[in-house]
């Protein structure tokens, strides 16, 4: 389950307000179906109750209705990339997920790292403006609540300051450039790859994120080494 984004609403919400535009330009929206793929239905089984504690990290309780979130989120990423699915698998990798995620928001407030409401409803208020179908087409295809999608929007937006904050990655132009070569071998011969210097920079920012995802992981590992984790489910 490491292979999915785990709990990243940020990119999910990218590909609904994609798909959403995509499918304003078609000629046929019948053709496109919906935009976010086939409807993943979450079964009242594999759901726990809003309330219920499903984790402790350091005194810190976490509650059912973050897990329903999450778990929804992998479910349907699973599904989508056409992976065999796996309950169990699902459900454990959304635990841990959340055990991550609340490790991370801790030691972020301890750096004094925080989403004030305000910053939440400016950025929730973007997002509408930008595309508002796309965000109501990621609550639907989420079975996620407005207070929820914020909830994670939150953790999300801290993580993530956390990590440009508090986290070091470097790379260099070789290393970008070395990147790209290993891209172009791998076209068709049939395909372009547009020169270098037109997508040295969308490269580069590629790469960072994905050492900051590494390192991000490093340092939650760490974080584990000291913390009082109680799984509740």
């Amino acid at each position: 389950m490491r292979k999915y984004l785990i709990g990243s609403i940020l990119l999910l919400l990218a590909m609904a307000l994609v798909a959403c535009g995509d499918k304003d330009e078609s000629e046929s929206t019948d053709e496109m179906g919906d935009p976010m793929g086939e409807q993943v239905d979450i079964s009242d089984e594999e759901k726990v109750d809003a309330d219920e504690v499903v984790a402790i990290v350091n005194d810190t309780e976490i509650i059912g209705s973050a897990y329903n979130t999450i778990y929804a989120n992998l479910k349907v990423q699973s599904t989508q990339m056409g992976d065999e699915f796996d309950t169990e698998e699902v459900k454990e990798a959304t635990l841990e997920s959340l055990i991550d995620q609340e490790l991370v928001r801790q030691e972020a407030e301890s750096e004094g790292i925080e989403v004030s409401d305000e910053e939440l409803d400016e950025e929730i208020s973007m997002i509408k403006e930008q595309n508002e179908e796309g965000y109501e087409t990621l609550l639907e295809q989420f079975q996620m609540t407005e207070d929820a999608f914020k909830d994670q929007l939150r953790i999300d937006l801290i993580r993530m300051e956390y990590a440009d904050k508090k986290l070091d990655v470097d790379i260099s132009d070789d290393d970008v450039k070395k990147k790209y070569d290993e891209l172009k071998g791998e076209v068709e011969e049939e395909e372009e790859l547009p020169e270098f210097d037109e997508v040295k920079d969308q490269i580069k920012q590629s790469m960072e994120q994905e050492e900051l995802t590494l390192a991000l992981d490093e340092k939650v590992e760490k974080l584990k080494e000291t913390a009082k984790i109680e799984r509740k489910i």
